[in-house]
């Protein structure tokens, strides 16, 4: 057998996230759905770091049977956690102000869909059909105002949290209607 060398994706500047009100079918979401009015893309508006997603699965030991002579494992629960996001705006504009559509868009409390699309161009490509996406079902917590002074480049920030409130969609294909 031969081994196979896949080739690697560049990842800088090639990860989008998109907040999105509603999706009728996470497992076919739809270029109307998340390009609809209230559907904003923030990719350009999170900083580093923001809207990492991990799993955790708990092996926990199966029943000893009376034949057995060791013990065996199985996965339990799962858990799947997002970093809180942080956020680029304004903080001496209103929320009309273009520097702050992030910040006018994720409200706390709100729910809806944070959607990752990797491997594509995220100031230059539109959401497209046959693209490749995972949904998120998500309530948006508190916005606070973060402003760390300690590095010459810093700037003043929003920092959210997000709750994963449901299963994602895995990957999925971008259905055109």
């Amino acid at each position: 057998m031969v081994a196979y060398r896949p080739t690697g994706t560049t990842a800088r500047g090639k990860v989008s996230w998109l907040f999105v009100p509603s999706i009728a079918d996470t497992s076919a979401p739809t270029v109307d759905e998340l390009t609809a009015t209230g559907a904003v893309d923030v990719s350009c508006a999170l900083y580093e770091g923001s809207g990492v997603v991990s799993s955790e699965a708990n092996k926990v030991q199966k029943p000893r049977r009376l034949c057995d002579e060791e013990q065996y494992e199985q996965f339990g629960d799962i858990s799947t956690t997002m970093t809180d996001i942080t956020y680029a705006y304004n903080p001496q504009a209103d929320e009309t102000d273009p520097d702050n559509f992030a910040l006018a868009a994720l409200v706390k409390g709100t729910t809806g869909y944070l959607v990752s699309r990797l491997g594509l161009r995220a100031k230059s490509t539109d959401v497209a059909a046959d693209q490749w996406v995972t949904c998120y079902p998500v309530e948006l917590g508190p916005q606070v105002e973060t402003a760390d002074t300690s590095e010459e480049t810093a700037e003043i920030q929003i920092t959210q949290a997000v709750a994963i409130t449901g299963p994602n969609s895995g990957r999925v294909q971008v259905a055109a209607a």
